[in-house]
């Protein structure tokens, strides 16, 4: 397993940063994450590694640039479910939309609990379009923050 996986703590601070285009500063605090652990996946044996890691109560979710390994009861969709709960709790006289953007497979869990989905295009992950399929999204039409920008502008602007 060990030649298969480098997460981000195989690498110098220097290397991570060119992998991420993260500043140093930005890269420390990346570094102190506590519900995930990202990796770069060099092998050709990910279904044996995922079985593997099933069994230990753990997943693995794949991300824009990074895989991640998490523990089964993490997902962004329980966060964001969590948050418009307590949002509608506390505001339950205000009306309001929600949003999700993402750019890789797990963030598609988020797309299925908000009210708006943007995905945004990344040239480093290729999402399974059969993942795509009974989603309600936009595709944004740039990468990164650019296309991010134009997406959000386009939903609160319409």
């Amino acid at each position: 397993l060990r030649g298969s996986i480098r997460t981000i703590f195989d690498y110098s601070l220097n290397d991570i940063c060119a992998l991420t285009n993260l500043s140093q500063e930005n890269m420390k605090l990346a570094l102190t994450r506590e519900y995930s652990l990202p990796f770069v996946y060099l092998g050709n044996d990910l279904p044996e590694i995922v079985t593997f890691v099933r069994e230990l109560g753990l997943d693995i979710t794949k991300g824009g640039r990074f895989y991640h390994l998490i523990e089964r009861s993490v997902k962004k969709s329980l966060a964001i479910s969590w948050l418009i709960d307590n949002l509608k709790r506390q505001c339950s006289n205000k009306q309001f939309t929600t949003i999700a953007i993402g750019d890789g497979e797990n963030d598609l869990c988020m797309f299925e609990v908000v009210d708006k989905s943007i995905l945004i295009p990344n040239k480093a992950t290729q999402i399974d379009k059969k993942k795509l399929a009974g989603l309600n999204y936009i595709k944004a039409k740039y990468e990164g923050p650019k296309g991010w920008a134009s997406a959000v502008e386009k939903i609160i602007f319409k």
